[in-house]
């Protein structure tokens, strides 16, 4: 058997092995160092290769180049790797433009072929769709489903800005409660959203078959959470004012205050305010008398916490139910509403103003 001849004392060997050992945190060098030191130490490398799973040519090599070349020699070797194909520079430029809107890039949509096209055009680099997809990924994005709401128009910054703060005066003035109001309609069709289900299922539910629907006209006064609703049966000017009335019956103020009426831009919300405040026509007098009121930004129903009453009201209670007639979807709904007609802590916070804090 062939015996390795030292150059250096392997005592001295040993001795600073064992402190790389205590001292070192890699743990590919540890290992190799451990075997050698083990060698070092009396166990021959064969024996070594039967239970540690290195070769036994291999031990000798590293038994030889610590001998010869010192402990380093043992140190491993980083592989460079393949070059980056796109510089961390350029993917912040990508991640800058993915922020942006599609339509200004010449896309529809973000997705793996637009963002492959987009790199390639660019960058002049070929970044497959699924190298693509998992850049996206890489970069903070993932694939949501976004909420819509109703909007015709950009809405105007401006408008917005001196809304918000005219809603911050109106909480800070201790003789007006802010009460918000909108309509809505729900279809005793069955509206669908998603629901947890067994993986590769098909859920169903079924749908009444036309359009029937219930309208409401709702006011909810984000102070207490009240909610307060009736059954107009269609929208126009007489039953927003009748609503009106019926609201101040209902929840009448001590003396001294005075609600402020805040509705979107409806038509049928324009004449009566109009009718009401504008024209100050005299059979409106007691509307007058117990409330003022601010009309919404044009396109901001995000700006009217009632619209949050409407969404958590289908969440709860419409989506994904069957009503066999448009009784059974009012009785549903009515005997809900009646929950929020008292002050309550649900809709106090769901219908707070921290989203209209300005700027």
């Amino acid at each position: 058997m062939k015996v390795h001849r030292f150059i250096h004392d392997p005592k001295e060997l040993l001795e600073q092995g064992r402190e790389i050992v205590k001292q070192n945190a890699d743990n590919k060098f540890v290992h190799r160092v451990s075997m050698v030191n083990l060698v070092l130490s009396g166990m021959t490398p064969g024996d070594l290769a039967q239970y540690c799973g290195d070769g036994k040519r291999t031990i000798n090599t590293w038994v030889k180049r610590v001998d010869e070349e010192g402990w380093d020699a043992l140190v491993a070797i980083k592989q460079k790797g393949r070059p980056k194909l796109l510089t961390d520079e350029q993917i912040n430029e990508i991640k800058q433009a993915v922020s942006d809107d599609p339509e200004n890039h010449g896309y529809h949509v973000w997705d793996g072929p637009s963002l492959s096209d987009f790199i390639k055009s660019q960058y002049h680099v070929d970044y497959g769709v699924r190298a693509s997809q998992k850049l996206l990924h890489k970069m903070g994005f993932s694939l949501i489903r976004p909420q819509t709401y109703p909007s015709l128009e950009n809405p105007d910054e401006e408008a917005r800005e001196a809304f918000k703060k005219k809603q911050q005066q109106l909480n800070s003035t201790p003789d007006i409660v802010p009460v918000f109001q909108d309509e809505v309609h729900f279809q005793a069709q069955t509206s669908i959203t998603r629901k947890w289900a067994p993986k590769g299922s098909e859920p169903k539910v079924m749908s009444k078959p036309g359009k029937n629907n219930v309208a409401y006209s709702g006011f909810v006064i984000p102070g207490t959470g009240e909610l307060f609703v009736m059954k107009p049966g269609w929208f126009n000017y007489e039953t927003v004012i009748q609503s009106f009335r019926d609201f101040i019956k209902a929840k009448p103020l001590e003396d001294g205050k005075k609600y402020c009426i805040i509705l979107d831009n409806a038509p049928w919300h324009k004449k009566a305010i109009r009718l009401i405040w504008g024209e100050e026509q005299p059979e409106y007098s007691d509307i007058r008398d117990a409330m003022t009121c601010l009309s919404l930004p044009p396109y901001s129903p995000d700006l009217n916490p009632i619209e949050q009453v409407w969404r958590i009201t289908r969440r709860e209670k419409t989506h994904n139910r069957y009503f066999g007639s448009l009784s059974k979807i009012t009785n549903v709904l009515d005997d809900y509403f009646s929950g929020f007609s008292a002050p309550n802590d649900q809709l106090r916070k769901l219908c707070s103003f921290d989203c209209f804090q300005a700027a």
